[in-house]
């Protein structure tokens, strides 16, 4: 998207070294901004998109379900290296082996083993296959807040009327996304002044918007069944 471009040749041009640390030259301090601002964009807009937040989720909870069901007894179809992973405990020191069998792990089996998992006979593991191979994620709210525990509740009462009891707390997620565009404390910005002095970027006369993306930002996602 057009607002992740940035002028690189410029910020390098502008690159200086002071008492051996990475500075801007002050006269830089425009484009610096529009790098960070140009980040923040990317990162609601393309990153932390609804959409892209909530695959992520849903692999990540198909994969935690998998290896809670298997943890049960249950015995799931998948890849020689996937399934050792479902089997492991996670709590264990990683070995040789470990690592081998995780650089041989790729997309093939995780997908391989999601489009078997959605015929399967627990309600919570095929309904989130199903989500992602048919393409038909749940349906989300955004909000800048917290969402209402009462709203939420509601979502997990239709939603256990509708798939079963105790189903609901399993379908029915609150997602956040946290975003501190810069982080004046921890990764300050040099500006390399004239005089041969150093200050922050967000103590420069000349700041723009570096004050207004110093603050962190929260949004959540209230995930939930399409069906109710």
């Amino acid at each position: 998207v057009s607002e992740g471009n940035v002028n690189t040749q410029r910020i390098i041009s502008m690159m200086n070294v002071s008492d051996d640390e990475l500075v801007i030259d002050a006269k830089g301090i425009y484009s610096i901004e529009n790098f960070l601002t140009a980040r923040m964009f990317m990162y609601w807009q393309v990153y932390y998109h609804k959409t892209s937040v909530l695959a992520e989720f849903l692999l990540v909870k198909i994969l935690a379900r998998a290896k809670y069901l298997v943890s049960e007894g249950k015995e799931l179809p998948a890849s020689e290296n996937l399934a050792y992973f479902l089997h492991k405990n996670e709590f264990e020191k990683a070995t040789e082996e470990d690592i081998q069998r995780f650089t041989e792990l790729d997309d093939n089996d995780v997908i391989q083993a999601i489009k078997f998992w959605t015929k399967n006979e627990d309600v919570v593991l095929s309904y989130l296959c199903k989500c992602v191979i048919e393409r038909k994620f749940p349906k989300t709210l955004i909000s800048s807040k917290p969402f209402d525990s009462e709203f939420i509740e509601d979502k997990v009462a239709r939603t256990n009327n509708k798939f079963g009891q105790g189903i609901g707390t399993e379908l029915v997620d609150q997602i956040s996304r946290n975003l501190l565009p810069y982080n004046a404390e921890e990764q300050p910005i040099y500006l390399l002044q004239k005089n041969g002095e150093k200050i922050t970027l967000d103590h420069s006369e000349n700041q723009i918007l570096s004050s207004f993306i110093n603050q962190l930002n929260t949004k959540y996602i209230l995930s939930f069944p399409r069906e109710i």
